[in-house]
């Protein structure tokens, strides 16, 4: 549930002494897509002919209220969006996902408990709409919006004319939750610290002070948020890409990407990319070479020219998070320490930093001290941190081979069996690559487990 309160006078002067908030509009992560335009939405009627409205205002006050709130985000210069009025409904009730978008009056089922909330907004959600930020933005298919009984409103022609006795403008209200209903959230939520005007004066606002004549006005914070949500997007697609979210390479390689976007590609006048490994680039068309395993995040910068978006025309930033893994062999190394017996347990110290780069593993184990002894194993051991069971005490050489992407790591480790209880000692590889006993290597997907310490 998203609302609206009455203004908090304790929003007062400690909070000048203070840093402002490091954040700009937000979303509620849900949203409506442009096969929904326009979004139909119903009033209620409270069974009476002579309105159809909260009862502080004049009668059709409501409709037209509303009407205006969805004007005032509709006429945002990028913001694609829409609305349509669909007519007077009997109170059928609210956030029962009937996919009625309602707007109901004098809170007829009393669910606004809280002191002084003017009115809230129900949403309902089904399925993913789009990842925006590396979030996934749910689909809104009914959003309802009901108002505090309790609570005054007062028109806007009575507020600019002076005739305003502490209500609240209904239009700035009603504005408010028709942006929560599209998917706006505050600005600034109580309790933090807000000093920017961009927040303490956008209509997105947690608070709304009573007789505000510019209550219903959209400040730039509200209108970029908006437009981040129905304004010209674009997105990128690159090459070594295995899914829609992910690039595997093998350092060094040079990753090649473009801008893409189904209705907005020639409006694209510049892009600026941001690789995750400290190298930048531009251009709808750009690379970049990684050199360095890792997993990196891509981020660009899409600028588009239109002029009825604003004198600078557009911008919209994507990013995927994540999105490279850049392999290289793997390091291998591990110690043993003994268990019981002849029993001893190898313990893993590969570097898995980089998620992804590894996918098999094989631990093999040999008599005498070299891996060109007689094989102690049936079979190789496929396991992370395997238990190793030797035939009688004596020397050892023990093989791990780990792959990946990039070829084969592989370590081993001579040591002198005991047949003893108790902890044993330990002793550590040194790893080597290009050394191994596995050939194919990719897409055995073997799941690791860490030692716990």
């Amino acid at each position: 549930m998203s609302h609206r309160n009455a203004l908090v006078t304790a929003i007062a002067a400690a909070g000048l002494f203070l840093p402002s908030v490091a954040s700009a509009w937000n979303h509620t992560e849900q949203a409506w897509l442009p096969e929904d335009m326009p979004i139909p939405f119903y009033v209620a009627d409270d069974g009476t002919t002579t309105t159809d409205c909260e009862e502080s205002v004049p009668p059709g006050y409501c409709t037209t209220g509303v009407e205006f709130g969805f004007n005032q985000w509709s006429s945002v210069p990028c913001a694609e969006l829409s609305a349509e009025y669909a007519g007077v409904c009997d109170n059928i009730g609210y956030a029962r996902s009937n996919n009625l978008n309602f707007f109901t009056f004098n809170d007829p089922e009393d669910d606004i408990t809280e002191p002084g909330t003017l009115a809230a907004t129900l949403t309902s959600t089904q399925g993913t709409a789009f990842q925006f930020d590396g979030k996934n933005y749910q689909h809104s298919v009914d959003s309802d919006i009901v108002y505090n009984d309790n609570a005054q409103f007062q028109t806007l022609e009575n507020i600019e004319s002076g005739q305003c006795n502490g209500q609240h403008s209904f239009l700035g209200t009603t504005t408010h939750e028709i942006g929560h209903l599209l998917g706006m959230a505050h600005s600034c939520e109580e309790n933090e610290v807000c000093t920017d005007p961009e927040f303490l004066n956008a209509n997105m606002m947690w608070t709304g002070g009573p007789c505000d004549p510019e209550d219903h006005v959209l400040n730039d914070d509200d209108q970029e948020g908006i437009t981040a949500l129905y304004g010209p997007y674009a997105e990128f697609d690159c090459s070594h890409e295995v899914t829609d979210d992910a690039v595997l390479g093998v350092v060094p390689f040079e990753l090649k990407c473009t801008v893409v976007s189904e209705d907005y590609r020639e409006e694209v006048v510049d892009a600026q990319w941001n690789w995750g490994d400290g190298n930048v680039g531009s251009g709808k068309d750009a690379s970049n070479v990684y050199t360095e395993p890792g997993n990196y995040t891509i981020q660009v910068t899409v600028e588009g020219e239109r002029d009825t978006c604003a004198e600078g025309g557009w911008a919209y930033d994507f990013r995927k998070i994540g999105y490279v893994t850049a392999c290289g062999i793997p390091e291998v190394a591990f110690t043993f320490e003994h268990v019981d017996g002849t029993t001893y347990r190898m313990i893993n110290e590969t570097n898995v930093a980089v998620y992804g780069c590894i996918q098999d593993i094989s631990w093999e184990a040999f008599s005498g001290g070299s891996a060109g002894g007689k094989s102690v194993l049936d079979v190789p051991i496929k396991a992370w941190e395997p238990l190793i069971t030797f035939p009688e005490p004596g020397e050892y050489t023990v093989v791990a081979n780990i792959g990946g992407p990039a070829g084969i790591g592989a370590a081993k480790l001579t040591f002198e069996v005991e047949n003893r209880r108790g902890e044993g000692y330990g002793c550590h590889t040194a790893g080597a690559s290009g050394v191994g006993v596995f050939g194919a290597l990719l897409g055995l997907g073997l799941a690791m487990a860490r030692r716990r310490e």
